[in-house]
């Protein structure tokens, strides 16, 4: 089973409401449209709140797989060293392609996941008690190598997070961290980071799904780790992509975050 915890620091309340439009400063990539989810078992209500965001998480899973592609093609590119090997720098692409479903055109996807997604099932059941027993415990893949993984998500995952595109708890432009820390985290980036485990999704282009190395998780965690390890990290996929998303496309009215963060 392969998990995400929360660090040191606590996760801050709502992070993100980026709506991005016409008038957002952004790479032409995104003209996205919604595809087929991950399906919510019955723990999820038809219409309440915390099933509207991992809706809307499913979505923003997708468009940061997709700024980090786009990054990748981006002359401002200096923050691939902060968390991956250079020379790994094509494999680590191809995971993000994976999870896009590998788009011809990655300017103009066509669809917005990949296909196998659609084979996961998301439950906020904790049928094993392990939310129960680790507080800090925010999402997990069961049965990632199998054609139907289980995806918990956990009350620390925190369904109050705000999220990349719209969300019920919309945030103020105060609330985006200045350099990168834990307010980045979205619940979008908490199942990007899972979806790196599903074996089926990253085999290939990795040898192996990813794994939760003890010195790799978070935002400082992930820069400082071993290069030559991090792209079996899954939270190395999580961050980089947090970190590109939110250094290229906060919202015209906030402010950007501290660029020698990312340098």
């Amino acid at each position: 089973m392969r998990s995400l915890i929360l660090g040191s620091v606590l996760l801050a309340g709502s992070i993100f409401d980026l709506a991005f439009s016409a008038s957002t400063a952004s790479p032409k990539a995104h003209r996205l449209t919604r595809r087929a989810n991950p399906s919510l078992d019955s723990s999820f209500g038809a219409s309440d709140t915390e099933t509207q965001q991992i809706n809307n998480a499913f979505f923003d899973a997708i468009e940061l797989a997709s700024y980090a592609v786009v990054a990748d093609i981006d002359t401002n590119g200096p923050i691939f060293a902060k968390y991956f090997n250079l020379a790994d720098k094509g494999t680590v692409r191809s995971v993000f392609m994976s999870i896009m479903g590998n788009p011809a055109d990655v300017m103009n996807p066509g669809t917005t996941g990949n296909d196998l997604l659609g084979k996961i099932t998301v439950t906020r059941s904790d049928p094993d008690g392990d939310c129960a027993a680790d507080a800090t415990l925010m999402a997990q893949l069961a049965q990632y190598d199998t054609d139907t993984p289980l995806l918990e998500v956990c009350p620390g995952a925190g369904f109050g997070h705000g999220a990349i595109g719209k969300d019920p708890n919309k945030v103020v432009c105060e609330n985006l961290g200045d350099t990168v820390s834990w307010r980045m985290e979205t619940l979008g980036s908490i199942l990007l980071h899972e979806y790196t485990h599903y074996t089926n999704l990253v085999v290939p282009p990795l040898s192996a799904e990813t794994d939760d190395l003890d010195d790799g998780f978070g935002p400082i965690n992930t820069r400082a780790l071993d290069k030559s390890l991090a792209k079996t990290n899954a939270d190395s996929y999580s961050w980089y992509a947090n970190v590109r998303i939110q250094y290229r496309n906060v919202a015209s009215e906030c402010r950007q975050p501290n660029a020698a963060v990312a340098r």
